[in-house]
């Protein structure tokens, strides 16, 4: 079905999963709650037991090896900006610092650190009022008729694949 596709990177992550870009030596990962979460302890509840139940996660209180990778959670609350209720999970994937954890290896490192973001191509986004006038010189054009929609990618990095080895 990909016979003639230009994106052969894409086609590869199609059949094997997406890879996550960080060269971290693997570990355990024991997510903590950051302050945030300790202020919303009953939302940070809820949410993480959602994630459990829908089975992106795991809850226990044993911890299986030293050292360890952490990866603290947060609640963030949207409930001003959205207009009623609205808490959102967050993970930092900063931890540990540096110097922090060393194990016979050398430092313990974060997901981000394993990240060399230098190979990475620059990614301009575009601004909604530069999306809002392109849309309207589109349109007043009189050439075509113009669309403007959005999409909501709820939990997008839990839904798509991911290569077994980075699980």
């Amino acid at each position: 079905a990909a016979d003639g596709f230009a994106d052969v990177a894409i086609i590869s992550e199609m059949l094997t999963g997406v890879s996550d870009d960080s060269a971290c030596r693997r570990g355990t990962l024991l997510c903590a709650p950051h302050v945030g979460a300790l202020k919303a302890l009953h939302v940070a509840l809820e949410k993480t037991a959602a994630n459990v139940a829908k089975g992106w996660g795991s809850g226990g209180h044993e911890l299986p090896c030293w050292p360890l990778r952490t990866c603290p959670y947060s609640v963030v609350d949207e409930s001003v900006r959205a207009g009623k209720p609205k808490f959102r999970l967050t993970t930092d994937l900063s931890w540990p610092h540096a110097g922090m954890i060393v194990d016979s290896g050398g430092d313990v490192d974060s997901v981000n650190d394993g990240i060399d973001r230098s190979r990475w191509p620059a990614n301009r986004l575009m601004r909604v009022a530069d999306l809002g006038e392109a849309a309207a010189l589109h349109s007043g054009s009189g050439r075509r008729r113009s669309r403007v929609w959005s999409l909501d990618c709820t939990a997008f990095y839990r839904a798509v694949g991911r290569q077994r080895a980075e699980l």
